[in-house]
């Protein structure tokens, strides 16, 4: 049946196997470097992570070349940059170190410095012994799960009749910039009871840092991060003593279909299962790509079988790369009033009672896709952050 209801220095050293690992720890370590605007800054040397205003750097990338081949090619590792409220936007100096030993050593090298993301892994920078720094920029795409994660590899050919052993690679970083946007602005569900207006619950998602804050009336609030899914995926029910699903699709340029099995309260006095699936389909120019689950009732923290924990909105929210948020509703139900904004922009209203589905039943599989329209708002919706 089928159902439409209206609706991211060193020199050379030579060593030994055991202190070779404790020295490299030590050298990574001296280069986690950051600079806040103006000048002020602070290095850190022997220690486990740098921390200055707008930035923290944990970690640091390098290694050490023992032994080398003609050619050749090995991982620096990781590091993480965590932005502090407020930065949007951050432009970094990766610098190649040490220059001089590394150019008499090989006749070229290459590091890769890479930015890790929903969607895998994004060449940020390339350095080589002619260019040995450049600058980076981390926006919202970057700061995936409330830091960047850079990684480097180095992929080298060694100068004929040059022998080394034991030679230090590494990246010290700087922070040049950073700025408050394009930081975006959270994204906001509130739901007030259908008979009396009483608040009940809010959603607040930080689109950029992908996190969650559930804040039902009367019962302590729930924090999580987003799930990482992709075509295929397929969910037991969450929503018990979260009220709250929020995923990210790696692939939104892709057809992708998401499904989520869940348990509904006794009907009748008898409970049953259903699975629902989400249609999504390709978005172009996509930068990340949410579907998110807000179930109203805060009764889902306290007490599994006292609500129907399979969502009362389902929305899909995109970040496109001109900084357009596209938001697709496929799901808007129940017996409260929704109100759902981006930052102190109102996208709609739900009223109490109206549901807003399009779905078609197949036996206990539910198959859901976008709405054309909630309440005279028309899908799906484009708001432009610029």
């Amino acid at each position: 049946m089928h159902r439409v209801e209206a609706m991211d220095t060193g020199g050379r050293v030579l060593l030994f196997a055991l202190p070779l690992v404790l020295a490299v720890a030590g050298l990574l370590l001296a280069y986690a470097t950051t600079l806040a605007p103006g000048g002020g800054g602070g290095s850190a040397v022997g220690e486990a992570s740098a921390t200055s205003e707008p930035l923290e750097i944990e970690g640091g990338l390098g290694t050490v070349i023992t032994s080398p081949g003609a050619m050749g090619e090995a991982s620096l590792g990781r590091v993480r940059i965590r932005p502090l409220p407020g930065v949007g936007v951050a432009v970094i100096k990766a610098e190649l170190e040490p220059v001089e030993e590394l150019q008499k050593a090989f006749q070229s090298l290459q590091v890769v410095l890479s930015s890790v993301t929903a969607r895998g892994e994004q060449e940020k920078a390339v350095l080589t012994l002619d260019r040995p720094a450049a600058l980076i920029t981390l926006d919202y795409s970057d700061f995936y799960a409330t830091y960047a994660e850079l990684t480097g590899k180095a992929y080298y050919e060694a100068r004929e009749g040059v022998l080394f052993d034991n030679l230090p690679i590494m990246v010290h970083f700087e922070v040049k910039s950073v700025s408050g946007g394009p930081r975006l602005p959270a994204f906001i569900f509130e739901g007030y009871d259908g008979s009396t207006g009483v608040f009940r619950s809010r959603l607040v998602l930080d689109l950029a840092l992908g996190t969650y804050r559930y804040e039902p009336a009367g019962s302590t609030p729930v924090e999580g991060r987003v799930l990482p899914v992709s075509n295929g995926t397929y969910l037991n029910s969450l929503f018990c003593g979260r009220g709250v699903v929020v995923l990210e699709n790696t692939r939104p340029g892709e057809n992708t279909t998401l499904c989520f099995k869940h348990e509904v309260h006794p009907q009748n006095g008898q409970p049953y299962n259903e699975t629902m699936c989400f249609i999504l389909e390709p978005v172009g120019g996509a930068g990340r790509d949410f579907l998110i689950a807000w179930e109203d009732s805060p009764e889902v923290i306290t007490d599994c079988t006292k609500a129907d924990m399979d969502g009362d909105e389902w929305i899909r929210v995109t970040l496109l790369d001109d900084m357009t948020v596209r938001i697709a509703v496929y799901r808007s139900k129940g017996g409260f009033k929704h109100v759902v904004r981006l930052g102190g922009t109102l996208l709609y209203e739900k009223p109490p009672y109206l549901p807003y589905q399009n779905f078609v039943e197949s036996g206990n599989t539910i198959w859901y896709r976008v709405v054309d329209e909630v309440n005279g708002v028309k899908m799906p919706l484009l708001v432009s952050l610029g």
